[in-house]
């Protein structure tokens, strides 16, 4: 029923019979429990069929016995991020659903713990969900919430103070664990000679610092809050650029009844209203 919403046609009977392989007894009386328990109603409309006139994704998902919604995004290092984090764990907790959320670096690590089954979503920048899907990932968006609500923007740092963009030769940070990190720092590089350098992407402020490396791109909400001195220019506005800051909630491209419970569950005005308070300081972070 999860895979389900409000208005939609449910199968027959005989069908639910054929597909789980019991009897029509079985599967009437799993209506009819689930009816008692007042997590769906249904409407029948002759011989049209019969459809959900009503749905308590909450009584369904406890039925599920699945128990906490578990979740995976970036660290919250920024107050952004902590907006974000506080937002999710809010709505989840005004629903009355018990959730636990993960903080994972490296937008790819927490792509494969969710293929693997580790957590039901994850939070990632459009700009990565679009380039795993493209990559054939099974998985898929199930919502998003905007521009500006992942960060603010990137920026590219630069050790040498006098310069205004990526040159020739220059030693550019590079973390290919992150998918956003790589396809801006590819972005900002089109059609200079640089020689990349490896490295985890929150090592890059204090590599350039330390002027071993050159460059390198980075999010401005940290470098803003924390007065890095460091030199800031910006990347240009482009579709890449603003997909990079628009967070989305991703989960498994099979998982039908988790997107509409999401839905339901992580309300998307909630999330940005907590968000937003947090980062006025009208409360405190709580994830």
């Amino acid at each position: 029923m999860m895979t389900l919403k409000v208005s939609d046609r449910i199968q027959t009977i005989e069908e639910y019979t054929q597909e789980a392989q019991v009897s029509r007894g079985t599967i009437q009386n799993a209506f009819r429990f689930l009816k008692d328990n007042q997590a769906i109603s249904l409407v029948s409309k002759g011989h049209l069929g019969t459809f959900i006139g009503d749905m308590d994704y909450q009584k369904l998902w406890n039925l599920t016995e699945i128990g906490i919604l578990t979740g995976a995004m970036p660290l919250p290092y920024s107050v952004l991020y902590e907006g974000l984090a506080t937002g999710l764990y809010k709505a989840a907790y005004d629903y009355g659903i018990e959730t636990n959320i993960a903080y994972v670096s490296g937008s790819k690590t927490r792509i494969d713990l969710l293929k693997r089954g580790r957590y039901d979503y994850v939070i990632t920048s459009k700009s990565t969900a679009d380039a795993a899907i493209e990559d054939s990932e099974p998985v898929k968006i199930c919502f998003a919430f905007g521009p500006k609500t992942y960060l603010s923007e990137h920026v590219l740092l630069l050790a040498d103070k006098s310069k205004e963009r990526i040159e020739d030769g220059m030693r550019v940070g590079l973390d290919p664990t992150s998918i956003d990190m790589e396809l801006l720092t590819k972005y900002a590089c089109a059609g200079r000679k640089v020689n990349y350098v490896t490295m985890p992407y929150n090592q890059i402020v204090n590599q350039i610092r330390a002027n071993r490396i050159d460059a390198g791109i980075w999010n401005y909400d940290e470098i803003k809050e924390k007065q890095i001195p460091v030199a800031i220019r910006p990347i240009g506005n482009s579709a890449i650029t603003k997909d990079a800051s628009n967070a989305v909630v991703l989960v498994r491209e099979n998982e039908t009844g988790i997107s509409n419970f999401l839905k339901a569950v992580i309300k998307r005005e909630t999330v940005l209203n907590y968000q937003i308070a947090v980062m006025k300081n009208e409360i405190m972070p709580q994830y």
